[in-house]
């Protein structure tokens, strides 16, 4: 593009109609990398008027690639003083305010819709173009879960029909239907299913097997008490979670340890293969057929010394491996490079 263009503007005209072409092509990779273009020009001003169209943008290319939590940070960033003409062929002020308030409900707890959202000096202008949605966000950071649900199930057919959303609309709502019903489950130890299915029962739709996907997922942490029809809570055990994290750390530290002593055994015994091409001075392992060559050129007698090293190895415990461990091969390996 920058042999056939002389200006920034050229640049930004052009960047602009690859967009739309790409965004028509749904090619989100390719959308944002022509956004990548535009922003590259150097120019305060222009990049100042241009925000609000990257923005969007971004955002919509972020939303066609399911990264729901980018996309909703990036329309939440979006200048409204700004006037609508850069971006009015890609979407409308009031679509901005449907996917950043839903995207938000999708992704974010309560306290960052309050902070983030509702309290947005910016964002706020285009959630006052869309009031229900707005609405929706106090009620959920209120907690009113079920109306916050009925207002988005009233507009779920509007929403059907956007171009870039209606693909989305059922993994966005089920996210945020999923967060309602943990957030009304967090303040008890344990709830009765009749009062569970009173506040979010879809008909049809029995929310048992639901609840059921949410524990297996891991989303809701509880169990189901099919006698006496409850949903109990499961607390975190804190003592088998630290043990289970020292057990994971004395692996990985011992992992580490074991492939320490393998290289300084090599080293002290003299086994790496020199590489002699390309000037490099350093000894690299190549592949296994150069180090048979390597073994076979040695003494046999060097080899017996290899059992020892092993056995002496396994005997330690993992604090001594980078200690006693390592003077115990350098000690063999030189024992053994003398023999031989």
């Amino acid at each position: 593009m920058r042999p056939d263009v002389s200006t920034s503007k050229h640049i930004i005209d052009v960047g602009k109609h690859l967009v739309s072409v790409t965004l028509q092509r749904r090619e989100w990779p390719m959308v944002i990398a022509n956004l990548s273009k535009i922003t590259g020009i150097h120019n305060a001003e222009e990049e100042k008027s241009l925000q609000p169209y990257v923005k969007i943008v971004s955002g919509i290319a972020l939303l066609g690639l399911e990264k729901f939590e980018d996309a909703a940070k990036s329309f939440l960033q979006t200048d409204a003083g700004k006037e609508g003409a850069e971006y009015k062929t890609i979407a409308s002020p009031n679509d901005v305010a449907v996917y950043g308030g839903l995207l938000s409900l999708a992704t974010m707890d309560r306290k960052d819709l309050q902070a983030r959202v509702l309290d947005n000096q910016s964002f706020r202008t285009f959630l006052e173009l869309e009031p229900h949605i707005r609405k929706a966000i106090s009620l959920f950071v209120n907690g009113r879960y079920s109306a916050c649900l009925a207002i988005l199930e009233a507009y779920r057919a509007d929403y059907l029909l956007d171009i870039y959303l209606q693909k989305h609309v059922p993994t966005l709502y089920s996210q945020i239907r999923s967060k309602c019903i943990v957030q009304y489950f967090i303040p008890f130890s344990c709830v009765t299913l009749g009062s569970l299915e009173a506040a979010f029962a879809v008909p049809g739709k029995p929310l048992v097997d639901e609840l059921l996907g949410m524990i297996r997922s891991g989303v809701l942490q509880a169990r189901i008490n099919t006698i006496d029809k409850t949903l109990v809570a499961v607390s975190p055990n804190p003592r088998a979670t630290l043990q289970r994290l020292v057990l994971d750390t004395i692996d990985a530290y011992e992992r580490d340890a074991t492939e320490r002593i393998r290289r300084m055994s090599i080293v002290a015994a003299d086994m790496e293969v020199k590489n002699s091409r390309k000037g490099n001075q350093r000894g690299e392992l190549t592949d296994g057929a150069s180090v048979r060559n390597t073994r076979s050129e040695l003494p046999a007698e060097w080899w017996s010394f290899s059992p020892r090293i092993g056995r002496e190895l396994l005997k330690m415990q993992p604090e001594e491996l980078l200690t006693n461990g390592a003077l115990l091969a350098i000690h063999l390996g030189a024992v053994a490079k003398k023999k031989a």
